[in-house]
């Protein structure tokens, strides 16, 4: 009889099917059989093309299945996805990434050869050259926990009750990582590598961008003794002192760099810059109500 897999690879997803397909090609090609993993797909109500993709790619790929939830946010998804599967590990990523070839590999070989390890984070990189200011990137070596790079032993993720869905989207997976390791030993897998390509963004989602900071209040609140080591200022002071004005100088000099001889994009970028920050304005009120505990979730997705 085949054996069972040992990992199931779960990948929220919504609206991407190109960035979704580039990813799941990258899964095919991986240099373990098949039949040592498989890979769930959870779309949290796609509304374009993405099902009849699914449909067809996963027919020709046995070890590939997806499933349809409503629309939730990617916390939720990957719950979903972890309350269907059944193998021993699970592993995270998200559809605008690429895993290196051995990424399963060494996820197995790691939980193989330290049965003490509750969960692991990856290398996560991105292509410098392709950035501008308007790309969303991720890159983490070492205490990131991005969910778009992590595996953990199912056992231990249903006991905790998998993903905090209040966070919605943003600082759920840190969240999950320090709760687990408050029950277990989490470690850094530098040769579990997963690409995350430059990903384009709006002028309208850039400016918007401060609404995802209502997380930090959420993290903060889960876990304040934890929160205030790790930031040394409680959230309001993180995003209205830090983010808001210390920050500031940092990101118009990034901006200079990524953009180049590109001048009209520089210019677009310090007005971007600056409107967050009116934004971020507009939001306080917000941002005091899910601090004193008014507002409950922070349900932002840009």
């Amino acid at each position: 009889m085949p054996s069972l897999p040992a990992l199931c690879v779960v990948i929220p997803t919504y609206n991407r099917p190109a960035f979704l397909a580039r990813l799941l090609e990258s899964l095919a090609d991986q240099d373990v059989a098949p039949d040592h993993f498989e890979v769930l797909v959870v779309s949290d109500g796609s509304t374009d093309h993405t099902h009849e993709y699914l449909e067809a790619f996963c027919c020709t790929h046995t070890n590939f299945r997806w499933m349809v939830q409503k629309n939730q946010g990617p916390a939720a998804a990957r719950n979903t996805g972890l309350a269907v599967a059944t193998t021993d590990c699970i592993a995270f990523t998200d559809d605008d990434c690429i895993a290196a070839p051995d990424w399963v590999r060494h996820i197995l070989r790691c939980f193989k050869e330290q049965p003490d390890v509750l969960g692991m984070e990856g290398k996560t990189v991105t292509q410098h050259e392709l950035r501008t200011p308007f790309t969303h990137y991720v890159e983490g070596n070492g205490e990131c926990y991005a969910s778009c790079n992590v595996a953990y032993r199912r056992q231990a993720l249903t006991e905790l009750g998998g993903f905090d869905t209040r966070f919605f989207y943003g600082n759920e997976d840190v969240d999950l990582a320090w709760r687990m390791m408050q029950r277990g030993r989490m470690v850094f897998n530098e040769k579990m590598v997963i690409l995350h390509p430059p990903v384009p963004r709006s002028f309208l989602k850039f400016v918007r961008h401060p609404e995802t900071y209502g997380v930090e209040i959420l993290l903060y609140r889960n876990h304040p003794q934890r929160y205030l080591q790790t930031k040394k200022h409680n959230p309001l002071h993180v995003i209205f002192i830090s983010i808001g004005l210390r920050y500031l100088p940092g990101q118009i000099a990034s901006s200079l760099r990524m953009s180049g001889r590109r001048p009209v994009e520089f210019v677009n970028a310090l007005a971007g810059l600056a409107l967050q920050r009116v934004w971020l304005l507009c939001l306080a009120p917000r941002m005091l109500a899910l601090y004193f505990g008014v507002i409950k979730k922070n349900r932002s997705y840009v």
